[in-house]
């Protein structure tokens, strides 16, 4: 991360993040997410064990949010651009955007 506050102040900060991966691996998928609640569907991957997504927003103007179940609160709110790390449970991932549809990348990490 990098930036200036509104103090003045700069950060200039990076974190590195290991963990153990005893299921399927790491799989890239791209998904136009909608504006009605749905599941996050990569091809060939079974998201009930539970893991880690990196989820990057790549609309301009459009939210999404981000559930660990359907009909639940959301576990983030990701801005036009902004990436998230979440943790999902053997529930799967949910993600719902705000006014249109709005593609969005998932990095999952099949823990």
């Amino acid at each position: 991360m990098v930036g200036t506050l509104s103090n003045g102040a700069t950060v200039n900060e990076t974190r590195t993040f290991n963990a153990d991966v005893t299921g399927g691996g790491i799989f890239r998928h791209v998904q136009t997410v909608g504006t009605s609640e749905e599941a996050v569907v990569p091809a060939g991957i079974d998201l009930t064990a539970g893991g880690l997504a990196m989820v990057t927003n790549l609309d301009s103007t459009n939210f999404v949010e981000v559930r660990p179940a359907t009909g639940v609160a959301d576990l983030e709110k990701i801005l036009p651009g902004e990436s998230q790390l979440v943790r999902y449970t053997t529930t799967g991932l949910y993600a719902i955007a705000n006014t249109s549809p709005t593609d969005v990348e998932f990095i999952i990490v099949d823990l």
